[in-house]
């Protein structure tokens, strides 16, 4: 998978995180206060999916971007940071080894095996 772990939001106040709530549970993104190291449950993948990451802060803070996983390959979902449902933004299934928003908080770049060859 190649999952980048962790992003800090652009007002400095949350660092989203990548991590499980068991060890055979999927990976779930949660936010960590920088204030207070309070830790919230973000994303949940739903069934059939094993993993979220790759988390993004749009520039203006109002949106994380992150690759859900289903077995091997994954799609980009977007959802607010003050909470509601993930929305897909891409359907490839493909391997995706990063995502960046770009300055204008309009596009996003990301990595992915869209020939067939994935090398990391």
């Amino acid at each position: 998978m190649g999952p980048r772990i962790l992003a800090w939001s652009p007002d400095g106040k949350l660092i989203a995180v990548v991590d499980r709530a068991s060890s055979n549970g999927p990976y779930r993104i949660y936010f960590v206060s920088v204030a207070n190291l309070e830790e919230r449950e973000f994303t949940s993948p739903p069934a059939g999916y094993v993993a979220d990451t790759n988390p993004a802060f749009s520039p203006d803070g109002q949106t994380l971007a992150f690759a859900r996983w289903g077995e091997a390959v994954a799609d980009i979902y977007l959802q607010p940071v003050a909470g509601g449902e993930a929305r897909r933004l891409t359907s490839d299934g493909k391997r995706i080894s990063g995502l960046a928003w770009n300055a204008d908080g309009r596009s996003i770049i990301y990595s992915a095996n869209r020939a067939g060859l994935f090398i990391l």
